[in-house]
């Protein structure tokens, strides 16, 4: 049994399909042009996440998440005190 698949469905040969136009992206390209383009429209998004979580964030939720940043710091200065003993081995 043999499919015959239409231009736009059908595979192009590796290679080709690099230098071949996709209807998709640029759908993409000009539904985005609106929003100043891909960066911009993260950006707002971005922006809209943050509002979003800070807005709902309460003073315990604060305090805990200050609490763990410390927790986090002690370990990152503990994680960088070692790495340099480890150099200071590599480099004897």
């Amino acid at each position: 049994m043999t499919a015959f698949l239409c231009a736009e469905v059908r595979p192009l040969p590796l290679g080709a399909a690099d230098l071949a136009p996709d209807p998709r992206v640029e759908a993409l390209r000009t539904s985005t042009l609106s929003l100043g383009g891909l960066d911009a429209a993260f950006e707002a998004e971005a922006v809209r996440q943050l509002d979003v979580d800070y807005d709902l964030t309460t003073a315990t939720d604060l305090e805990r998440l200050q609490a763990e940043n410390a927790q986090l710091k002690i370990r990152v200065s503990e994680l960088e005190r070692r790495l340099a003993a480890v150099e200071a081995k590599l480099a004897e």
